[in-house]
C-alpha cells in the first residue's frame, strides 16, 4: 500500500530568522514547508504490515493495534483521575500554567526540577499513581510525538487518561519570555560563555539556539496519539499596570547621523519622552575595536545631544545567534523595559534595517522607519 494513503499534506508558512553569510545580518523571512498529519483511520484493505509502517511513521498512532502497550505491558482498568501533559517551546509559559493545576490539587512532575531526561520521569509518574495520586501534571517541552508517547504509554498501563495542553506560544513571544526571565533573575543578559555554564544548574538560562532547535522539531499534538483531548492555549501577555513610562528608542550606529538628528531627539525629551539608543558593535568580537573605543563613541553622542540618553549595544559577531542582545532578538529591549518601567504600547522604536520591524513587533513597540520619522519630525510633527 502506498504510504501516502496514511497521511494528508498541508502547506504552511512560518517566520524564520536567517543569517546572511556575507553581511552577517539577520533577516526575517516566511518559510514554506509541508506538514504531514496522520489520517484518522487506516485505509481500507490495510494489513498488519501496513499497520507497522504507520506505527513507524507516526509512533503510537495505530488505532487498530491490539489493546496492548508498545512495550508489551497489559493495560490497567480505568481509574478516576487524569494526567495533564503541558507542552510548548522553552519560554512558552508552561510553568505558569502548571502552577494553576497545582493550585487545583495536581501533583507536578517537571524535568527541570527533577533532573535527568523525559524518560526518567516515567518511573516517578508510575510511583505517584501507585501511591494513590491520580491527578498529575507534567510540564516539559514534549515537542515531538515520540517524547509524548512515553507519557501516553505509561498512562495506559496505569489506567489514566491523558489530556494534552498545548501552549501555542509563538517563538517571538517565547524569546521575550526567556529574555525577561533572565534579566529578572540576573539583572542583565548573560554572555554566551556564561549561558553555557549557567544552564547546567539553571535550565532557564539557555541561549537562543535552544528555541530555534525546538521550533524545528515541533510536531503539533493530535488526539490520535492517545490523548483524551487536546487543548490549544494561545499566549496572551499581561502588562504590569505599574509600568507606564514612554520612550523613544533609536538606532544609533552612526555618530554623524546621530548628531544631525539631535534637535529632534531633544524636542522629544522636552516633551516627556525617555530617550534610549541601540547599536551593534561586531568589531569588538572581531578584535577591530575595544570596548573602551565603543564607549567613547557613545559618550560623544551623549555630549552632542546634551540631554540624557541610555545606550545599549551588542558586542557579538554575526552568524547564528549566540546571544540575546542582537536584533531581531529582544534582549536589549527587555532590559530597557525593566530598567525604565516602560509601557511598550507607548514606546516608539525608530530603525533602519530589515530586522527592525521584527524587533519592535516582539516587544510590542510601535515602529517607524528612521528616514520617514525624522523627515516628519523635522517639520515640527511629533507622534
Amino acid at each position: 500500500m502506498d504510504e501516502r494513503q496514511f497521511f494528508t499534506e498541508k502547506t504552511e508558512t512560518q517566520p524564520q530568522s536567517l543569517n546572511c553569510p556575507s553581511c552577517k545580518t539577520v533577516g526575517e523571512y516566511q518559510i514554506r514547508w509541508i506538514r504531514r498529519t496522520k489520517k484518522p483511520s487506516l485505509p481500507g484493505g490495510a494489513n498488519e504490515e501496513d499497520r507497522a509502517r504507520l506505527e513507524e511513521a507516526f509512533p503510537g498512532a495505530s488505532k487498530d493495534a491490539p489493546l496492548q502497550t508498545r512495550s508489551g505491558g497489559a493495560l490497567a482498568p480505568p481509574i478516576d483521575g487524569e494526567i495533564v501533559l503541558i507542552m510548548g517551546l522553552p519560554g512558552a509559559g508552561k510553568s505558569t500554567v502548571a502552577r494553576d493545576f497545582v493550585a487545583q490539587g495536581y501533583a507536578r512532575l517537571n524535568r527541570d526540577e527533577a533532573g535527568g531526561t523525559l524518560r526518567d520521569l516515567v518511573p516517578d509518574l508510575e510511583g505517584l499513581v501507585r501511591s494513590g495520586v491520580t491527578r498529575v501534571v507534567l510540564d516539559n517541552t514534549y515537542v515531538t510525538r515520540a517524547s509524548r508517547a512515553l507519557v501516553v504509554q505509561a498512562a495506559a498501563r496505569l489506567g489514566l487518561p491523558v489530556r494534552c495542553v498545548w501552549l501555542s506560544t509563538s517563538i517571538e513571544a517565547a524569546q521575550v519570555n526567556a529574555a525577561w526571565r533572565m534579566v529578572s533573575k540576573y539583572g542583565r543578559l548573560l554572555e554566551p560563555d556564561e549561558m553555557r555554564k549557567t544552564v547546567k544548574r539553571d535550565v532557564n538560562s539557555f541561549a537562543p539556539g535552544a528555541q530555534f532547535r525546538q521550533q524545528r522539531e515541533l510536531e503539533p499534538p493530535d488526539p490520535s496519539e492517545g490523548f483524551s483531548r487536546v487543548e490549544t492555549m494561545p499566549f496572551a501577555r499581561t502588562q504590569d499596570p505599574s509600568m507606564t513610562n514612554k520612550a523613544l528608542i533609536v538606532w544609533c550606529d552612526d555618530v554623524d547621523v546621530f548628531v544631525e538628528r539631535a534637535p529632534v531627539l531633544r524636542r522629544y525629551y522636552n516633551q516627556g519622552w525617555i530617550l534610549l539608543g541601540l547599536a551593534w558593535r561586531p568589531e569588538i568580537a572581531d578584535k577591530a575595536m575595544t570596548t573602551e573605543q565603543a564607549e567613547a563613541s557613545f559618550a560623544r553622542m551623549r555630549e552632542s545631544l546634551a540631554v540624557p540618553i541610555d545606550i545599549l549595544y551588542c558586542p557579538h559577531g554575526g552568524g547564528p545567534p549566540v546571544c540575546w542582545c542582537r536584533k531581531p532578538l529582544p534582549g536589549l529591549g527587555v532590559v530597557f523595559i525593566q530598567r525604565h518601567q516602560l509601557d511598550p504600547a507607548q514606546c516608539l522604536y525608530v530603525g533602519t534595517g530589515p530586522q527592525d520591524p521584527g524587533f519592535a513587533r516582539r516587544l510590542g513597540f510601535q515602529y517607524r522607519v528612521a528616514a520617514d520619522f525624522f523627515a516628519t519630525a523635522e517639520r515640527g510633527q511629533v507622534d
